[in-house]
């Protein structure tokens, strides 16, 4: 059985305000984000995180600390059987 492929990246953050600022960052730079919920198997953080494509994960990481955001973590995200699972990705 293959293990399932990553398909997206959640940044998540200290602060609200780092979250905000992430998404300009990346907005700007020409990212797709979404703002989304921080996914309670994440631990409670600000609550909310950002979701990029998991081919976007470079660039993303290259604009927010071009940006001087840094994030208090970075987690791929998959499917597997159904049920979303996230695994920390090296800062």
């Amino acid at each position: 059985m293959n293990a399932p492929r990553p398909h997206e990246i959640v940044f998540t953050f200290h602060s609200t305000h780092g979250a905000m600022a992430g998404e300009q960052a990346l907005l700007t730079g020409g990212m797709a984000v979404r703002v989304m919920a921080l996914p309670s198997s994440l631990g409670a953080g600000c609550g909310l995180c950002l979701r990029v494509a998991h081919a976007d994960l470079e660039a993303s990481r290259r604009l927010l600390a071009g940006a001087g955001i840094e994030p208090e973590g970075i987690f791929a995200k998959s499917i597997d059987c159904g049920v979303p699972t996230y695994c920390a990705v090296s800062i």
